[in-house]
Protein backbone atom coordinates (compact mmCIF):
# COMPACT_ATOMS: atom_id res chain seq x y z
CA UNK A 1 0.00 0.00 0.00
CA UNK A 2 1.05 3.50 -0.50
CA UNK A 3 2.28 5.59 2.43
CA UNK A 4 -0.61 7.54 3.61
CA UNK A 5 0.32 11.08 5.50
CA UNK A 6 -1.38 12.71 8.46
CA UNK A 7 -3.04 16.00 8.22
CA UNK A 8 -0.61 18.57 8.98
CA UNK A 9 1.67 16.68 7.02
CA UNK A 10 -0.03 16.55 3.69
CA UNK A 11 -1.30 20.06 4.39
CA UNK A 12 2.21 20.83 3.93
CA UNK A 13 3.08 18.80 1.41
CA UNK A 14 0.13 20.75 -0.66
CA UNK A 15 1.17 24.35 0.55
CA UNK A 16 -2.45 24.66 2.08
CA UNK A 17 -4.01 24.98 5.85
CA UNK A 18 -4.83 22.41 7.71
CA UNK A 19 -7.74 23.73 8.33
CA UNK A 20 -8.51 24.25 4.39
CA UNK A 21 -7.60 20.26 3.72
CA UNK A 22 -9.73 19.42 6.03
CA UNK A 23 -12.81 20.94 5.21
CA UNK A 24 -12.04 19.85 1.75
CA UNK A 25 -12.06 16.01 2.86
CA UNK A 26 -15.11 16.65 4.98
CA UNK A 27 -16.68 17.92 1.72
CA UNK A 28 -15.68 15.07 -0.01
CA UNK A 29 -13.35 16.76 -2.81
CA UNK A 30 -10.32 14.76 -1.01
CA UNK A 31 -10.41 11.38 -0.55
CA UNK A 32 -9.17 10.63 2.71
CA UNK A 33 -9.09 7.90 5.47
CA UNK A 34 -10.61 8.87 8.33
CA UNK A 35 -10.15 6.61 12.23
CA UNK A 36 -12.02 8.70 14.68
CA UNK A 37 -10.32 12.52 14.56
CA UNK A 38 -7.47 11.50 12.28
CA UNK A 39 -7.25 11.82 9.12
CA UNK A 40 -4.40 9.86 6.53
CA UNK A 41 -4.09 10.74 3.20
CA UNK A 42 -2.48 9.23 0.18
CA UNK A 43 -0.86 11.99 -1.34
CA UNK A 44 -0.99 10.33 -5.40
CA UNK A 45 -4.91 10.39 -4.48
CA UNK A 46 -5.02 14.39 -3.23
CA UNK A 47 -2.82 15.57 -6.17
CA UNK A 48 -4.51 14.03 -8.28
CA UNK A 49 -8.31 15.57 -6.74
CA UNK A 50 -6.69 19.08 -6.30
CA UNK A 51 -5.76 18.32 -9.92
CA UNK A 52 -8.86 17.76 -11.13
CA UNK A 53 -10.85 20.67 -8.82
CA UNK A 54 -8.17 23.43 -10.50
CA UNK A 55 -9.26 21.90 -13.98
CA UNK A 56 -12.74 22.02 -13.07
CA UNK A 57 -12.20 25.87 -11.80
CA UNK A 58 -10.73 26.45 -14.98
CA UNK A 59 -13.19 25.79 -16.83
CA UNK A 60 -15.76 27.41 -14.99
CA UNK A 61 -13.66 29.99 -15.47
CA UNK A 62 -13.45 30.74 -18.99
CA UNK A 63 -17.24 29.85 -19.35
CA UNK A 64 -18.23 32.68 -17.40
CA UNK A 65 -15.86 34.74 -19.41
CA UNK A 66 -17.26 33.71 -22.28
CA UNK A 67 -20.49 34.73 -21.40
CA UNK A 68 -19.59 38.21 -19.99
CA UNK A 69 -18.35 38.51 -23.55
CA UNK A 70 -21.64 37.57 -25.30
CA UNK A 71 -23.30 40.09 -22.89
CA UNK A 72 -21.23 42.91 -23.75
CA UNK A 73 -21.47 42.05 -27.34
CA UNK A 74 -25.20 42.31 -26.77
CA UNK A 75 -25.14 45.32 -25.06
CA UNK A 76 -23.18 46.92 -27.67
CA UNK A 77 -25.35 45.99 -30.66
CA UNK A 78 -28.09 47.07 -28.44
CA UNK A 79 -26.67 50.33 -28.46
CA UNK A 80 -26.22 50.90 -31.81
CA UNK A 81 -29.70 50.04 -33.29
CA UNK A 82 -31.02 52.20 -35.67
CA UNK A 83 -33.97 54.63 -35.52
CA UNK A 84 -36.85 54.50 -37.57
CA UNK A 85 -35.16 57.09 -40.43
CA UNK A 86 -32.35 54.18 -40.48
CA UNK A 87 -30.06 56.41 -38.83
CA UNK A 88 -27.43 55.48 -35.93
Amino acid sequence: MDELLNLARMARRVGVTQLWLREQADDGVVPCLKADSRYLFNPEAVQEALSAKAAHARVEREDANARSVRSQDSDLLGSLRLDEEGEL
